[in-house]
């Protein structure tokens, strides 16, 4: 399990719909490596992806923000009470109750950018104040003063246009900037893993991911500081800029928004576990089960590609390893524990060779 200290400005992101909500404090923190601030440039501490240069995480969303795409994670607990949880609640043991309710959701989807250049530069912007160090089994000895940026620039993602990604009056904004002379027609972005993409009247994207339905406004552009009327063109999960005609001796600025949500659930208990991925884009999500007899651990179990069960005890808490596919699909799902009470996982690592290890 990895380990660092910041002393920062605490950004608080709650997911609604487009929107994410800040709330902005400062305090001294104390964490376990997967809650970092602002954008967290890599040094080798995450060991996700190849060509990864920053993560961005809020309580247990991921962004990963790799060369070609954004690779968002989602790993949320919702509390649903159960005769155990309430049995716990009736005596008073709020935090017992808590952890016997929970369901863990967890989904990956992909931001691709179409044809995009291989030599692109990503680069960090107004770096924040403080630094990040981060200690996990592959470096015991640690990775130290890691910087974070409020911004992030993908200089040349296509000829003569940057992408920059921000922090903006509480979302997660992603802008265009377009050269002069440039036309915009090259932007393409993909959507991948999410279902039922479509248009509204007024313009706005709408689509599905696992049980939510979301939402990207219609964009925004300017030019010479004017407005410049542009609208979302989209076909099978792709979607491109259609703008009125503008003076294109101007740069010209394209500004849209970011979304993500969840899917895979059983009653477990999410916040104890963390979320890992390997050399190859798959992750794991580990978590412990506080009755493992249940129908809904069982129907979870099946319904994976490969799954395994080691002990027979069905009445105590146990460890669920789930596996999944660069695509969200449930590649593997095991259910490990004995004939105790505390067979819960703490720490989650992968080593050089993508073994897992649970603490």
């Amino acid at each position: 399990m990895g380990f660092f200290k910041s002393t920062i400005q605490y950004w608080v992101i709650t997911l609604f719909l487009l929107s994410i909500s800040l709330s902005l404090y400062s305090e001294t923190l104390y964490g376990n490596g997967d809650i970092n601030y602002g954008f967290v440039e890599e040094k080798g501490q995450f060991k996700t992806f190849d060509n990864l240069h920053f993560r961005y995480q809020s309580d247990n969303m991921f962004v990963y923000f790799l060369s070609d795409r954004l690779v968002f994670i989602s790993q949320e607990v919702e509390n649903v009470h159960n005769e155990k949880s309430l049995d716990e609640l009736a005596k008073g043991n709020d935090n017992l109750a808590m952890k016997y309710s929970a369901v863990t959701t967890a989904h990956r989807f992909d931001l691709l950018f179409v044809g995009s250049s291989p030599d692109v530069e990503v680069t960090g912007e107004l770096e924040m104040s403080h630094t990040n160090d981060f200690y996990y089994g592959h470096c015991p000895q640690g990775i130290l003063s890691v910087k974070s940026y409020e911004n992030i620039r993908y200089e040349n993602i296509y000829p003569g246009i940057d992408l920059v990604f921000s922090l903006y009056e509480g979302t997660l904004k992603y802008k265009f900037e377009v050269s002069s002379g440039v036309s915009p027609e090259i932007i393409a972005l993909e959507w991948q893993g999410i279902d039922n993409l479509n248009l509204d009247e007024d313009g706005n994207i709408h689509f599905s991911v696992g049980n939510f339905d979301l939402s990207d406004l219609a964009p925004i552009s300017f030019s010479n500081n004017e407005k410049i009327e542009t609208k979302f063109i989209t076909e099978n999960n792709v979607v491109r800029f259609a703008l009125n005609e503008y003076n294109q001796s101007e740069q010209l600025i394209i500004d849209p928004g970011i979304v993500w949500a969840s899917s895979m659930e059983y009653n477990g208990y999410g916040t104890w576990g963390e979320l890992v991925t390997n050399s190859s884009g798959q992750f794991y999500v580990v978590d412990w089960e506080w009755s493992p007899g249940n129908a809904d651990v069982t129907n979870y179990l099946a319904s994976a590609g490969t799954s395994s069960t080691y002990g027979t005890d069905a009445s105590n808490n146990d460890i669920i390893i789930s596996k999944f596919s660069t695509n969200g699909d449930l590649l593997l799902a095991c259910k490990y524990g004995g004939s105790g009470d505390d067979d819960v996982n703490g720490g989650v690592e992968l080593d050089d060779n993508d073994n897992l290890y649970i603490a």
